[in-house]
């Protein structure tokens, strides 16, 4: 996965320069999505916005399987001016909520997700 910091920087420049269809979560309707595939793999971007500033961003990279279930390589970032609030911690648990939602069919007994090197159970914190 490329640097989510990026990757966030590439999203507000399209966000700002073109017409993106985002769509309203499911379970949190101040939480937007945008799904794209690149390179044959299938992209859930997720953020929160202000205006049309992201405030924080998550996205997901389908990642293979695992017993038939999804598997996703997960990044996370929010602008400097956005940072020390809690706003990447809650973007990622809203995040998951959204998609535990959309794979609700899949068996998903836990959660363990590795991020930047480190395994995080987000679901319990």
């Amino acid at each position: 996965m490329t640097d989510p910091a990026q990757a966030m920087q590439s999203f507000q420049q399209l966000l700002l320069t073109r017409k993106m269809q985002l769509e309203p979560g499911r379970l949190d309707t101040n939480l937007y999505s945008y799904v794209d595939e690149v390179d044959g793999t299938t992209r859930f971007t997720l953020v929160r916005l202000e205006g049309k500033t992201v405030t924080a961003f998550v996205v997901f990279a389908q990642d293979g399987t695992i017993e038939g279930n999804p598997c996703f390589a997960i990044g996370y970032a929010v602008p400097e001016a956005y940072r020390n609030q809690g706003r990447a911690k809650e973007i990622v648990k809203a995040a998951l909520a959204e998609m535990q939602g959309a794979f609700r069919s899949f068996t998903l007994n836990f959660m363990w997700w590795q991020s930047l090197g480190l395994t995080i159970d987000f679901l319990s914190a």
